[in-house]
């Protein structure tokens, strides 16, 4: 360079400028080299979110499993979720695109897929490329610890190393046998009934049932020809997404009809035959109506809604040669499978749509507790509930099915309930406390005079354990699945079992990659698939509920501490949750069961109860007992009304719990 300033003749002076004008040239260069450099990466980031076409980024991770990178998206937030194998340690990395509110679901939802399809995983670890966005791990289902820093152990597309802060999470996943190499993301229950339970379970009887003296078995070889039959026979638009109510009496024929309509694709709605709901009765385009109530409901319909009686077309179809051709059906499990209604224990009832991904995610969820009492192939249930919720559809027919047990309906003419117990004399009872209870004596005393009762165990479900439960295992020497469930979480969420005269916590139930439960600032919240989508015309869900149901673990178990949307509220402010007294009063020797509830006395809000006594001759016995509840109760909590009665003095859901009613005035 000084050789040529020299040649040219050029002065010190000019030799400056000219060096000062290189270097400052060359500045330029590099700022525009790193802006251009820098609108690459956001177009390479742009198009990565867009089309997941490469990496913007490398890591020895995405280097080596560039095939599991996937996007998954939530309105307009998003986040890139890319994993490998080593043995049982999945190693993440997260980028999250934008937002924050749906962050933790669309995590939750990403690791329970990934323990879905991987269930030999122990430990999660996650690496963040930004440290602020850790906030997006603290969530309640999967509790990440930081492992440590990864100097410099990310490259991005120019080059440039940054570090990587590492976090690690134990996991424990676990599959039911039966719905092992099942693809959850798309797998439905139609589907497993029309392909995988006739090969699994072949000409063992599915449905059997007795009417006018003349027995019928319907075989899982034969289920799916009748079914397929069935849908035509309805007039059932395949895949139109229609809704189509079904009411009638717990059947054979209302099962077989409500298997049809979720294998066609259109949308169950369960109507509660005691108590119609017409409003949304008038959502749907078909009514399928029992012989009973046929003629009442045609009345109430408009001219435009379709009402058919489906109990003769089942006795035809099933009478009729089988069709050879079965369709398989074509449901998604993100489609909408049925609609539901809570039963309004503390209020009106709610309409819950559920997916046919809720469905099958409960139904694995239900297997994992139950699985360890259950022979496959060789079970008889005996089906004794009301059919139109959710607990009686997925819990005491859908698993079941999934089982290859026989439902056995005993002779349909028959109306006494213990009459068909005892003719079915069944291995496996799913039912509510209340007909338990009545049935218990069958099972203590046996079948007949010569015939022991064959019931191994026995589910539990619409209440929590009281003492009368309890004893009632300890005569029946069975073990009895105490179920906790709503129909926002597809039935079934937790187990407490009864075996033995204990109570323990199933831990199988409380934390699967299906449902999460979680007691956080006193109340239930449940996370997973088997979330329900959410209300009908309401509120969506996204993978998390939180419930009004208060509890609290103890002594190896979880307590139901009532509802809090049920609490009565006293003057002083003070509240009274009536579930918790109730079960205090049911530990007195002279009552069977209580309701509380308050009422207005002038500006004063006072309790007062209602009460079922053992012996309904014995009044005194019971003012006797109550007096002895208010010395030991606190003032807020001491009852100065009773009423006695019989049974039909409290009123109830249709799974026989307690409904409890609006605070009344004086």
């Amino acid at each position: 360079m000084k050789t040529l300033f020299n040649a040219c003749g050029l002065s010190n002076r000019m030799k400056n400028k000219w060096l000062r004008y290189s270097i400052c040239r060359f500045h330029i260069w590099m700022r525009i080299r790193d802006v251009i450099a820098m609108v690459i990466r956001r177009i390479k980031g742009k198009l990565y979110r867009e089309l997941i076409g490469g990496a913007a980024w490398f890591s020895p991770v995405q280097d080596m499993s560039s095939q599991n990178t996937f996007l998954l998206t939530h309105g307009t937030e998003s986040l890139i979720f890319g994993y490998t194998i080593y043995g049982n340690v999945a190693i993440i990395s997260l980028a999250f695109l934008s937002g924050g509110t749906y962050s933790a679901f669309l995590l939750r939802t990403a690791l329970d897929n990934l323990l879905i399809t991987n269930h030999s995983l122990t430990e999660l670890v996650i690496y963040l490329i930004d440290e602020l966005d850790v906030h997006h791990l603290k969530n309640e289902v999967y509790s990440f610890v930081k492992l440590g820093v990864f100097t410099q152990g990310l490259r991005d597309a120019c080059g440039f190393y940054h570090d990587l802060y590492l976090f690690g999470c134990a996991v424990e996943a676990s599959i039911p046998p039966i719905l092992s190499g099942a693809d959850f993301n798309q797998t439905s229950f139609p589907r497993l009934l029309m392909t995988k339970l006739p090969t699994l379970y072949g000409d063992r009887p599915a449905i059997s049932y007795t009417e006018r003296d003349e027995k019928h078995d319907i075989t899982y070889r034969m289920l799916p020809q009748v079914v397929s039959n069935l849908v035509d026979q309805l007039s059932l638009p395949h895949a139109e997404k229609r809704y189509i109510a079904l009411v009638g009496e717990n059947s054979p024929f209302w099962l077989l009809s409500c298997l049809a309509v979720l294998c066609s694709g259109c949308i169950l709605v369960l109507v509660d035959n005691n108590h119609i709901d017409t409003e949304l009765l008038g959502k749907c385009a078909t009514v399928l109506s029992d012989d009973h109530l046929y003629s009442q409901l045609n009345s109430s319909l408009e001219s435009a809604q379709r009402n058919e009686k489906y109990e003769d077309i089942c006795r035809y179809v099933i009478a009729k040669p089988a069709n050879s051709i079965v369709t398989v059906p074509s449901v998604e499990v993100d489609d909408d499978a049925l609609i539901a209604s809570t039963s309004g224990t503390s209020g009106a009832g709610k309409h819950v749509v559920l997916t046919h991904g809720n469905i099958i995610s409960s139904l694995a969820h239900v297997m994992l507790t139950t699985d360890k009492y259950v022979a496959p192939g060789c079970e008889v249930i005996f089906p004794c509930m009301p059919p139109c919720h959710a607990y009686s559809t997925v819990c005491g027919f859908l698993a079941p099915l999934l089982y290859g047990a026989e439902i056995n309906f005993g002779s349909v003419n028959e109306l006494n309930l213990i009459h068909r117990f005892q003719e079915v004399n069944p291995s496996v009872l799913i039912t509510v406390p209340s007909v338990m209870k009545t049935l218990a004596h069958c099972v203590r005393d046996g079948i007949g005079e010569h015939e022991p009762s064959r019931l191994g165990f026995a589910v539990v479900g619409g209440s929590d354990i009281d003492s009368e439960i309890i004893r009632l295992e300890e005569r029946l020497g069975i073990p009895l699945l105490c179920g906790y469930g709503l129909t926002e979480c597809t039935s079934f969420v937790y187990c407490n079992t009864v075996e033995n005269g204990k109570v323990y916590l199933d831990t199988d139930s409380l934390n699967s990659c299906f449902c999460h439960l979680k007691v956080v600032d006193g109340h239930i919240e449940v996370f997973g698939r088997v979330v329900a989508k959410g209300y009908l015309d309401g509120k969506q869900f996204y993978g998390h509920i939180r419930t009004e149901d208060a509890a609290h673990f103890g002594e190896g178990r979880l307590y139901l501490d009532g509802r809090t949307d049920g609490a009565i509220v006293l003057a002083n402010g003070n509240k009274v949750v009536p579930e918790i007294i109730e079960q205090n009063l049911c530990c007195y020797p002279s009552i069977k069961e209580a309701r509380v509830y308050g009422f207005k006395k002038g500006n004063m809000t006072l309790l007062g109860v209602q009460i079922v006594a053992k012996d309904s001759s014995c009044r005194g016995a019971v003012v006797a007992d109550i007096e002895k509840f208010n010395e030991t109760a606190s003032p807020y909590e001491r009852i100065v009304r009773i009423e006695c009665g019989d049974e039909g003095l409290l009123e109830r859901t249709a799974l026989g719990k307690i409904r409890h009613v609006d605070l009344s005035e004086e």
